[in-house]
């Protein structure tokens, strides 16, 4: 039983690794003022229960400026994000 603990923490610490690995590739690409808008903005979001999927992805798009690869990235990011609450809930 202490092994499985212990390889459940190996992966769970190795899942944060990756996602912050991924987050500072995504930074890199936004750069650190817009990356922190759209971690704030998706974090609020996320943050409700009842929330609405498909305006979330309207915003995304309207403040990606029509830009695919920064509408990419903002996904990526919002699936960090999503994980990282269901992580904290």
């Amino acid at each position: 039983m202490e092994t499985s603990r212990r390889e459940h923490e190996a992966i769970m610490r190795d899942k944060q690794i990756s996602m912050e690995k991924s987050k500072d590739q995504i930074r890199n690409f936004m750069g650190i003022s817009q990356f922190n808008e759209i971690y704030k903005f998706l974090t609020y979001y996320r943050s409700y229960n009842d929330l609405d999927e498909q305006q979330l992805y309207d915003d995304l798009k309207e403040l990606s400026g029509g830009n695919k690869r920064l509408l990419s990235e903002f996904f990526k990011l919002d699936g960090i994000v999503f994980q990282e609450i269901l992580q904290t809930s």
